[in-house]
């Protein structure tokens, strides 16, 4: 808590299991109320994992356990985002106790550090591309932008 009506707060996880996967998440986020019944929510996200133990992108031989499924692989990913509160009906009406509206905006950015982008080497001229074409290949990435609304009453 802020002594001037806001709130801080800051987050740290770590992960790590039998299959050697080994994460790290940090989170910030503030809360500003604005006059009395605004809030202005701003916050900042950061994860990346290690891939797991029998993940590979290109496998050259067969193993016992294997694994391309790219969510195995060693990935980054970063959030930042923002959000607006508004509570209404604050003395209620009819059946209800009161409501709130909010509106929030996410821009996500994920980068897969070993898992290859397919579309980049396979095409209907190429369905079959060698192994120095995969190892040529750009590592998958994307960005998505998730706007949420939703308005909820409280009876």
């Amino acid at each position: 808590y802020l002594p001037w009506r806001a709130a801080l707060k800051a987050e740290y996880r770590t992960f790590s299991d039998s299959w050697d996967i080994k994460s790290n998440m940090y989170e910030f986020e503030f809360t500003q109320p604005i006059k009395k019944n605004w809030t202005f929510d701003f916050r900042f996200r950061s994860y990346a994992q290690s891939q797991a133990s029998f993940y590979s992108n290109l496998f050259m031989d067969e193993k016992v356990y294997m694994g391309r499924d790219k969510e195995l692989a060693a990935l980054s990913t970063t959030t930042l985002g923002a959000s607006f509160g508004y509570k209404f009906m604050k003395k209620g009406w009819w059946i209800f106790d009161n409501g709130s509206l909010h509106l929030s905006y996410d821009r996500i950015q994920l980068d897969y550090d070993n898992f290859l982008d397919e579309a980049s080497v396979k095409t209907d001229d190429n369905p079959n591309p060698t192994v120095a074409e995969w190892r040529s290949a750009k590592p998958y990435s994307f960005t998505a932008d998730v706007i949420q609304f939703y308005i909820s009453v409280w009876y």
